[in-house]
């Protein structure tokens, strides 16, 4: 009997060390699952961002001088890295519809390959877009500048007429490169901002541009249609123009890029002078994120600088 119940002592005691290890395994598996819900171990985010100061890029800011924020979350800032080696796809997105018939024509032939010659380095390429009622590549993306003039000049020549298929051409030019996520994708865009035909809306294109990280600069001519065609067009265009202008200002603000208002070819050349800076004045900001996300919902982004004066020019959404 004693050893009979000696037995059972062992067993019971077997059981609750086995029992107390199982608890002590669920115990930890559950802190380590805890752990991997709120961190990203080895997982680097970057963000794309300028810093402008009156409209001047700002070369010396410092990883300190930020605080970043996605969603309510403050975020750990590992390194600021100023016009850092990252090869660049170009894309010049001409709109060559009827609107632009009469409107600075071809305003942007003797300004672009000016942009182009200023911000490409070697392993940077460029292409060429025009858009009407669909949106076609002219030029493929290329390094070489006489072929992307070549480009330009085809442009040129390309009679003015038709609708606008603008947010298709915008959707399209934003996956041209975006097989790269290290590659930085900057879109000019020459247009009145009027889009009347096409399959895309504007919240897809806003979407499209997140998702391959493309930054938008808005050349708009808006102020030079409305000028020249003022007294001809009755008021509904007039209206027309400046909300589907307005929407795409409120979309390259919203991925970090500007937008600039022409009123003439003096105009023109003073925008394209002034993208040009800004292009190559980027910061690579890459910190690592410290919620890890399912990648289904977009997060706001808040970049809040310490040096008084100083602009963030960053994409709204994570």
């Amino acid at each position: 009997m004693r050893r009979a119940s000696k037995l059972w002592m062992l067993i019971e005691a077997g059981v609750i060390l086995l029992v107390g290890f199982s608890v002590a395994k669920e115990i930890v598996a559950r802190a380590a699952s805890e752990q991997d819900a709120t961190v990203a171990p080895g997982r680097t985010g970057r963000i794309w961002i300028t810093a402008v100061e009156k409209g001047t890029p700002v070369s010396d800011l410092k990883k300190d001088d930020l605080r970043l924020f996605i969603g309510k979350q403050e975020e750990t800032i590992s390194s600021l890295t100023f016009n850092p080696p990252a090869s660049l796809t170009l894309g010049l997105l001409i709109d060559v519809s009827g609107s632009r018939k009469d409107v600075l024509p071809n305003a942007e032939e003797k300004v672009a390959p000016a942009l182009s010659q200023a911000v490409m380095r070697p392993g940077d390429k460029a292409f060429v877009m025009e858009v009407q009622g669909k949106a076609e590549v002219v030029t493929q993306p290329t390094s070489d500048l006489a072929t992307l003039q070549h480009g330009l000049d085809a442009v040129s020549m390309q009679p003015k007429w038709g609708p606008t298929a603008l947010y298709d051409g915008i959707w399209e030019a934003s996956g041209i490169g975006s097989e790269n996520a290290e590659q930085r994708r900057i879109l000019v865009l020459v247009s009145d901002g009027d889009s009347n035909a096409g399959q895309h809306s504007v919240q897809e294109m806003g979407e499209r541009l997140r998702n391959t990280r493309s930054l938008l600069e808005f050349v708009d001519l808006r102020p030079a249609h409305l000028r020249q065609f003022h007294s001809e067009h009755p008021q509904d265009l007039s209206l027309r123009l400046q909300d589907d202008a307005k929407r795409i200002d409120r979309l390259s603000e919203t991925m970090g890029g500007i937008a600039y208002s022409v009123k003439d070819r003096s105009g023109m050349e003073k925008a394209f002078n002034a993208i040009a800076p800004i292009i190559r004045s980027q910061y690579a900001l890459e910190f690592q994120p410290a919620v890890s996300s399912s990648g289904e919902k977009a997060e706001n982004i808040e970049i809040k600088c310490a040096r008084r004066g100083v602009k963030i020019l960053a994409p709204q959404k994570y």
